[in-house]
């Protein structure tokens, strides 16, 4: 599957492929990083509230601190999401690439098998399993290259932090 991903003939597709993987490790990064803005913006809160805000009895701050937490959660989580769609829109091309190829080989490796195995078979049946093979191509695909791997990545770097 490597060599359909990144294919040594295409560099414009490995282009796409480091890009992708660049959006991915940013969105990953901020989904890190939230608890991180979180305390940030506790602390600067914190240290402003004797000048811009009223954290002088319990029901204000409290007030205060969930309107800042669910601000920054909204932006972090925009953040990823963008991230994780620009990955998806740059990474497609590839994605389609490497089923076309693939789909391509199928096709032509039927075409050049005997008379006595088309008159044997259901040649529509093959169809059909062509077609959900370059969909589970596309599936298998992005499930090790957008989810295994930085799942393994985001352990890895929520670990170290810790």
């Amino acid at each position: 599957m490597l060599s359909y991903v990144w294919p040594k003939d295409r560099p414009d597709l490995r282009a796409r492929v480091a890009i992708a993987l660049g959006l991915l490790a940013g969105a990953k990064m901020t989904n890190v990083m939230v608890p991180f803005m979180f305390k940030y913006a506790v602390d600067e809160l914190n240290g402003l509230s004797g000048h811009m805000l009223n954290l002088s009895d319990a029901p204000s701050t409290v007030a205060t601190m969930a309107t800042a937490v669910l601000i920054g959660y909204g932006v972090s989580r925009a953040g990823s999401a963008l991230f994780n769609e620009l990955r998806n829109a740059v990474f497609g091309k590839v994605a389609q690439n490497s089923i076309r190829r693939i789909a391509k080989n199928v096709f032509l490796h039927l075409h050049s098998l005997d008379l006595g195995f088309h008159l044997s078979r259901q040649t529509g049946a093959m169809s059909k399993a062509i077609d959900r093979g370059t969909r589970g191509i596309s599936f298998v695909l992005s499930a090790i290259v957008f989810n295994l791997g930085p799942t393994v990545f985001e352990m890895g770097l929520v670990s170290a932090i810790l």
